[in-house]
């Protein structure tokens, strides 16, 4: 079995058996959590979250960033159109962890200049995605 029919059949079964329509946009436990992509890490398991108990952003080095502060807005609005408000009483979890790879880093701008890819750097490599079915989840209404 390839790595993509081993996730869309585990998709399958979140969708048929675990996820729950009810779970509302905002997270039941008012949490928000930055965090490292670095896969040894994941705030679901360090924090044993169960679905729809907090929104976790997740980047390189677990970096408050211009990016990550777009994404929070853009979660506030579409929780706004979503009838929810955010209110206070939030907890906001800043995740960083030992042995991250930011921290090889020579100098904080290395990380930018490292991602201006030119297209050589870009021709690999990586290899042309697999196309999948959408997730039920990722259907329209």
């Amino acid at each position: 079995m390839t790595v993509i029919e081993t996730l869309t059949q585990r998709n399958e079964a979140f969708a048929s058996s675990r996820f729950s329509a009810d779970l509302k946009i905002m997270p039941s436990m008012k949490t928000m959590i930055i965090g490292c992509v670095d896969p040894r890490v994941d705030p679901v398991d360090i924090f044993g979250l169960l679905p729809g108990e907090a929104a976790v952003i997740r980047n390189l080095g677990g970096r408050i960033t211009p990016a990550t502060l777009q994404t929070m807005a853009m979660l506030r609005i579409v929780a706004k159109a979503s009838g929810g408000e955010i209110g206070l009483g939030w907890n906001l979890i800043v995740l960083h962890h030992n042995d991250c790879g930011i921290t090889r880093l020579a100098h904080p701008r290395s990380c930018s200049r490292s991602t201006s890819a030119s297209p050589r750097q870009t021709s690999t490599p990586w290899p042309s995605p697999t196309p999948i079915r959408p997730s039920p989840l990722m259907s329209p209404p």
